[in-house]
């Protein structure tokens, strides 16, 4: 396909372990970003590109995004990365539950706008006019992440049901 993302090439030249790196540095944000916009896109990928990132420990990072890092774009691609994981299945579902995804979508779903918190490193004229759009749309990916960790069984715990309920 003519704008699919290079999955296979950049699982192949095997830099995501790098990328998995530099998607934790804190000390260059626009750089983060790329990298986990990087790491959601094989996410989005087949199911063996969703193990292979699981491998890498993407979800960890991920999920360690969502508690260290203020900024909303990061934040976003951080919980978009963990909703294209969550849609591979039951069996991804259930790992992100252990791995204390819900306690951290919850720490998202409870936060109030901070105009210090907008980065607008796509440039975005939307976000220019009007920062509050970059959280609406973390509040919307998380709602879509939610859903997907909603879809096809139970959560495995009551008190993972109880979590879910206080996102929604």
């Amino acid at each position: 396909k003519p704008n699919s993302p290079p999955i296979k090439q950049v699982i192949d030249a095997g830099v995501v372990p790098r990328i998995v790196q530099l998607s934790k540095d804190n000390a260059f944000p626009h750089l983060q970003y790329e990298s986990v916009w990087v790491l959601l896109n094989i996410a989005s990928g087949p199911a063996e590109a969703t193990e292979y990132l699981i491998k890498h420990n993407v979800h960890n990072a991920m999920i360690e995004l969502l508690k260290t890092s203020n900024l909303y774009e990061l934040k976003e691609q951080a919980i978009w990365a963990l909703g294209n994981i969550a849609g591979d299945g039951k069996e991804m579902k259930h790992l992100l539950f252990d791995h204390g995804i819900l306690n951290n979508i919850l720490i998202v779903c409870r936060s109030i706008y901070d105009k210090q918190c907008v980065t607008n490193f796509t440039n975005n004229e939307e976000i220019e006019q009007c920062p509050l759009n970059q959280y609406l749309s973390m509040i919307s990916t998380t709602a879509w992440c939610v859903s997907n960790l909603c879809r096809s069984s139970a959560p495995p715990t009551l008190r993972d049901l109880e979590f879910l309920i206080q996102c929604i």
